[in-house]
């Protein structure tokens, strides 16, 4: 809560909570509607995970997805989890994904 107060002046820890308790839900019901999927083997083609360098706890997502997939390659972009794809932060994502279709050999537009 620290955290997102101080980015977000006036934000009650009673709604900081509520969020929280609400985010849980929802993750539970995907949970519950998914069944709990996973595939069933390993991919064997190139894949790329694009992470949010200011969003560390998210950063485990490389461990969890080289369980799937065994030629992930990783690439940072700029910002957070949230902010990756927002703005002026999407170029960044954006030219790390055509740098890596183009390495595969895709012919991708300037």
């Amino acid at each position: 809560y620290d955290e997102v107060i101080s980015k977000r002046k006036g934000f009650r820890l009673k709604e900081f909570k509520l969020i929280c308790e609400r985010g849980g839900q929802n993750m539970d019901r995907i949970v519950e509607i998914t069944g709990n999927w996973k595939p069933d083997g390993v991919f064997d083609g190139e894949t790329l995970l694009v992470l949010a360098p200011e969003s560390k706890e998210f950063h485990s997502a490389r461990e969890v997805n080289a369980q799937y997939c065994s030629k992930m390659e990783v690439v940072y972009a700029a910002g957070t989890h949230y902010s990756i794809l927002q703005g002026q932060l999407v170029s960044r994502a954006a030219s790390r994904i055509v740098d890596f279709l183009r390495r595969l050999g895709h012919v991708m537009p300037d």
